[in-house]
């Protein structure tokens, strides 16, 4: 049975090759054009071989996409993967988080506002190492749905990771924003929950945090709309609303 692995061409011009083998049913046609316009893009080419170690087979990606109806991204275990929906916020396919940023792929996410006793909201400050508005503030905690996760899963499982909190149960939904520019084309949930902290922050997602009374997160946003994210602007926005 025949396989597709990443080759990329080297100085000397060979290939590296037999890396990364993957089944070549392992992803969906709908990848395979994604996948196909990304080596376009990075000069990499689609090397096809056989069980054979001894059978090489280099092709151009519009060659081995007329030939071969599947193709696969090569393995890593360390990134996330999230599921790609349609429109209507549906699962269509399922691929890495580079390759959906990259893409600008629809995807879901979640964001929690945190309220205390005194009606006070907790803002975190994203990381500067963080891929998408570094440093910016944000919701109390968000967060990408996993591959296969479910929406009111991933905030119990946000704000355990980002503020060390364990919640007693799944916050209460307020709405949804639609996939947008704005949103970085994410589906949002946004919940809303009462705690009282204090949290431990995740210091490789969360550079820190403050609790901010609704009218003073009003005349910062009227003030200084950059220091933070536009999802959170659009989210502030609704529930003021």
């Amino acid at each position: 049975m025949e396989s597709l692995v990443y080759a990329a061409p080297l100085s000397d011009g060979t290939f590296r090759n037999g890396v990364n083998l993957i089944p070549a049913h392992a992803l969906t046609p709908a990848s395979l054009n994604r996948l196909r316009t990304g080596l376009q893009t990075n000069e990499k080419t689609l090397a096809v071989v056989s069980d054979s170690p001894s059978t090489l087979q280099i092709f151009n990606p519009s060659t081995a996409v007329s030939k071969f109806p599947f193709c696969a991204y090569p393995p890593d275990m360390s990134e996330e993967w999230f599921d790609v929906v349609n429109e209507r916020d549906e699962v269509v396919d399922a691929l890495p988080r580079r390759e959906v940023h990259r893409l600008g792929l629809r995807h879901r996410a979640v964001h929690i506002l945190l309220f205390n006793s005194r009606g006070e909201l907790f803002l975190q400050q994203r990381s500067l190492s963080k891929d998408n508005w570094p440093g910016v503030w944000d919701s109390s905690s968000s967060g990408h749905v996993d591959r296969g996760e479910h929406y009111d899963a991933t905030t119990l499982r946000e704000v355990r990771e980002e503020l060390g909190v364990q919640l007693d149960a799944v916050p209460q939904r307020l709405f949804q924003l639609t996939a947008c520019e704005e949103t970085g084309m994410e589906f949002c949930w946004v919940y809303s929950a009462r705690h009282e902290g204090p949290f431990v922050l995740q210091e490789s997602e969360v550079r820190g945090g403050g609790w901010f009374t609704p009218e003073a997160i009003d005349d910062w946003i009227a003030r200084r709309p950059d220091d933070i994210s536009s999802g959170f602007r659009m989210i502030w926005k609704r529930f003021r609303s």
